[in-house]
């Protein structure tokens, strides 16, 4: 479940400033620059990383890239997440969270704190309802006394029915897919599980749980090429880390958007100990490149002074 989210934005190497926030927890400044940091690190020229995910020992941040303003303002959207929580619920709605934050960015800081909570809320209430088969029910005639109210007897019936029948099967297909998924290891079986679920979120007119569905159906049929492409991954991470003796200026940058790639294959296999060890070898490079930027402005500086001293 996510607990909390915020918006904070930030210019250049200034403090990143929270602007709006709910239940944040231990969410601080320093949190926020390291992931404004990973953001441009994992990013291209042109833009910050679209989204990302972060852990710590408590949480899992789910973060998203809004918009870049007049003023040079990066705006970043944050979710707070129990910490194996899937960014699933979020990451299916990138285009509609940007556009809806937005446009509430237009507005008072008041109504954009109430549109992220209400974003909060209804992501929770999808993630719930996939797993309850008795609050899905009483959603789906909720609707269906809407219909009555309408005068539209033979729809509200045949809803009504629909809501005593199709509910417990979605959650029954859900289950043998996370099965199949988690302990078998049947990725192919755990996908038509899924599949067959979203077939039916569509007979009672649940499109977020349908695309819910349906990106876990796609995540459980990509795991296989998604091992494969760890491994190699993998590989070109470590090959140029045993050259550390012959380190270049942009010897430790090379590898980290690598270990980006890396980190969203373990949290598609949902391994977190290795996410843990990523994260931990990224920082350890952004450290490092650091601290070879600074030894690299000082030799110049003796540099200089050698040539000065010349003679």
């Amino acid at each position: 479940m996510a607990t909390g989210v915020l918006i904070f934005k930030i210019v250049g190497n200034t403090r990143p400033e929270i602007i709006v926030k709910h239940n944040e927890g231990e969410f601080d400044t320093n949190l926020a620059r390291k992931i404004a940091n990973k953001h441009t690190i994992y990013g291209d020229e042109s833009k910050p990383k679209d989204f990302l995910s972060y852990r710590t020992d408590k949480n899992k941040y789910f973060s998203l890239f809004i918009t870049k303003t007049e003023s040079d303002e990066y705006m970043y959207l944050v979710f707070i997440l129990d910490r194996n929580e899937s960014i699933e619920p979020f990451s299916i709605m990138i285009s509609e969270l940007r556009q809806f934050i937005n446009l509430s960015m237009q507005k008072s800081t008041s109504v954009l704190k109430d549109s992220m909570i209400h974003i909060l809320e209804e992501r929770n209430d999808l993630i719930q309802d996939v797993d309850d088969i008795k609050r899905l029910q009483e959603r789906i005639v909720s609707k269906a006394n809407a219909l009555l109210d309408e005068k539209n007897f033979e729809k509200t019936q045949e809803m009504i029915k629909r809501a005593n029948e199709i509910p417990p099967k979605i959650t029954y297909l859900v289950k043998r897919g996370d099965e199949e998924f988690h302990s078998l290891k049947n990725y192919r079986q755990a996908s038509r599980h899924y599949k067959d679920a979203s077939v039916l979120a569509e007979k009672i007119n649940q499109a977020p749980i349908k695309k819910l569905l349906e990106q876990k159906a796609k995540r459980a049929e990509d795991i296989p090429q998604f091992i494969k492409t760890w491994a190699m991954t993998y590989d070109q991470i470590v090959k140029p880390l045993r050259k550390i003796e012959k380190r270049d200026n942009s010897f430790y940058l090379k590898p980290i958007k690598l270990i980006d790639r890396a980190i969203e294959i373990s949290d598609y296999l949902e391994d977190d100990k290795t996410i843990e060890d990523l994260q931990k070898l990224a920082d350890y490079l952004e450290r490092a490149n650091t601290l070879s930027e600074e030894l690299e402005s000082i030799d110049k500086k003796i540099k200089e002074v050698l040539e000065n001293i010349k003679r």
